[in-house]
């Protein structure tokens, strides 16, 4: 599913830049055979998935069948960080990234046909970390210090449809048990 919404948004972005800018596939995943600078590519936007949260606050069992487990809604922290020969190009392609973002930060089946049928919705939010915690985010991801942006992508939903087993039905309770202090 993760990887299913990284794509999506790595195509709707490309799609978009392409449109204003003529350029084909501007934005990447990172090479995941390199680590450090040298996973980022070179003349692109690269996309990277810096972590998961778990979105607790609105985790529910309403609506959740009896056997299966209640529905595991996630962000995901994605940072987008322009690497070009020319430093002003990277600050352009960007531009552009937020620029879409700011265009379009909901994306669900009625407005975006392409959406994969299991992501109900995708809300992106632009974050704004000090600079502070910016440097140290980079320095943990071994990353040198390109143009970027952090943006969060709220409520992914995970899903496991099927039943792993079923557990038998409680019919009694047993009423004799004592607390112990």
């Amino acid at each position: 599913m993760i990887d299913k919404a990284l794509t999506f948004l790595r195509d709707q972005l490309n799609s978009y830049i392409q449109l204003k800018t003529g350029n084909n596939n501007v934005v990447e995943f990172i090479d995941g055979n390199q680590f450090g600078p040298d996973a980022l590519e070179n003349n692109k936007v690269n996309l990277v998935m810096l972590s998961l949260e778990e979105e607790r606050i609105l985790r529910s069992l309403k609506g959740v069948p009896p056997n299966c487990p209640p529905d595991v809604k996630m962000n995901v922290y994605i940072l987008f960080a322009a690497r070009f020969n020319q430093y002003v190009n990277s600050l352009e392609n960007l531009s552009w990234v937020i620029k879409f973002f700011q265009g379009q930060p909901v994306f669900t089946s009625s407005n975006t046909p392409t959406l994969d049928t299991e992501i109900n919705q995708l809300t992106m939010e632009l974050l704004r970390l000090p600079i502070s915690e910016s440097n140290s985010l980079l320095e943990i991801a071994n990353l040198f210090s390109p143009p970027s942006v952090l943006y969060r992508a709220r409520l992914l939903v995970l899903r496991d449809d099927s039943t792993i087993s079923t557990l038998p039905e409680i019919t009694s309770t047993n009423s004799t048990s004592e607390l112990l202090y």
